[in-house]
């Protein structure tokens, strides 16, 4: 079974939920009066495969090219041949 991943309700007044997602980045987009503006946006939504029977979950990220690689908030792990080659 397939299954959208809920990080939390949108607000406490419905049930609608939040996709969960991988990363999330803060942008700048200008400034009023010497005031920084940002916005924040995500990328990675995650989706859950559960096994019905036994429970066990496996999380894929929903289009992960769109995760930036920022070195702060997500680092890329690059493996490296152990025999130097």
């Amino acid at each position: 079974m397939r299954a959208r991943v809920a990080d939390r309700t949108e607000n406490m007044t419905t049930d609608a939920s939040v996709p969960m997602r991988v990363a999330h980045y803060r942008k700048s987009v200008g400034s009023v009066l010497g005031v920084a503006l940002t916005r924040t946006e995500s990328a990675g939504e995650l989706e859950a495969g559960v096994c019905a029977a036994c429970g066990y979950t496996e999380f894929y990220a929903k289009n992960p090219s769109e995760i930036i690689v920022d070195g702060i908030n997500v680092r890329e792990l690059v493996a490296t041949d152990p025999a130097g080659g």
